[in-house]
């Protein structure tokens, strides 16, 4: 599957949670043909007569295209339901990565849209953050990210506490690539310092109540850099780099006239950017930005420039 097959369903809408996003891996045809029959029993129990028809033909008219792959004995695919039905195979390398990072063997998904950002994010995002859990005298080291993760090793730390600690101290040097928070249960907790260390939590906590620290901490940089840009303005000599205004009008004719060098974008506008804007145009570096509290760089991005503002090469 190329993931530019996707982008003519980026913008397609339905009704009643009716468009299935499907993502399977490693199953044979059966096995999938009986989780919609049963899906298929489930939906009987909708109240609504309208949504109860449509979610049932479309899923019927699964199982039937599912049935006539009669050459396809283990299904790797994705597949996005409407009206129609359509089904891309997954690459051997997209395989792996399902594989690799433990992605359950059906994903199914109702909506009013598509989910294909989930799908992207799956696909390409190998950027992670590194957790290490350390109990008593046992590390565990796990990476993830929004919809991935994976544990790379777990291992055995030294009983004496300062060796432990330097123990620890250097697998965090050599192992981990930007930043990594620490959480658990253990004196080693207590005594370790270390750069690379974002936070270290003493108890026990999930990987989603781990993933807004990194997001605020990789934040923070964001907010210097644009900060920076707001300073642009301020000196003659740079003020007419930073491109500001509306999207629909100043911030798009920079696009498509190829001026930007590096755009700042508020999550907030950030599905209006995309509807609006054609991909072909995008060969600058585009960086998130999301508020945290009033009178933040996000918050003053969104209230003074519409969400956007961008730098320009000249």
């Amino acid at each position: 599957m190329k993931i530019s097959d996707l982008d003519n369903y980026t913008t397609i809408k339905g009704n009643h949670d009716s468009l299935f996003t499907i993502i399977i891996h490693n199953t044979d045809r059966q096995s999938f043909t009986s989780e919609l029959k049963t899906r298929l029993k489930k939906c009987q129990n909708i109240t609504n007569k309208f949504k109860k028809k449509l979610i049932n033909d479309r899923i019927y008219s699964l199982i039937c295209y599912i049935e006539e792959l009669k050459s396809i004995n283990t299904l790797n695919c994705v597949i996005l339901v409407n009206s129609d039905i359509h089904l891309f195979h997954l690459t051997k390398k997209q395989i792996s990565t399902l594989n690799d990072y433990s992605i359950k063997k059906i994903n199914f998904i109702y909506d009013t849209v598509f989910h294909i950002d989930f799908i992207i994010d799956l696909f390409t995002n190998l950027d992670f953050n590194d957790v290490i859990n350390v109990d008593k005298y046992t590390a565990k080291h796990t990476i993830f990210n929004t919809n991935k993760k994976k544990e790379l090793t777990t291992f055995n730390l030294q009983k004496d506490q300062s060796k432990a600690t330097e123990q620890l101290s250097e697998y965090i040097l050599k192992q981990i690539k930007e930043k990594c928070i620490l959480y658990g249960i253990s004196p080693i907790l207590k005594s370790i310092s270390n750069k690379k260390i974002i936070e270290i939590i003493n108890g026990n906590s999930s990987l989603e109540d781990l993933s807004p620290i990194f997001d605020k901490y990789y934040m923070h940089n964001n907010f210097i850099k644009l900060e920076s840009c707001f300073e642009m303005l301020k000196k003659e000599n740079e003020e007419h780099l930073v491109i500001y205004g509306s999207l629909e009008k100043e911030i798009k004719e920079s696009i498509e006239a190829y001026r930007v060098k590096t755009l700042f974008l508020h999550s907030k506008i950030k599905t209006n950017f995309d509807n609006l804007i054609d991909k072909s145009y995008i060969n600058f570096e585009i960086i998130p930005i999301t508020s945290y509290d009033r009178g933040d760089s996000g918050d003053i991005l969104m209230t003074n420039y519409g969400g956007i503002i961008a730098i320009a090469y000249y």
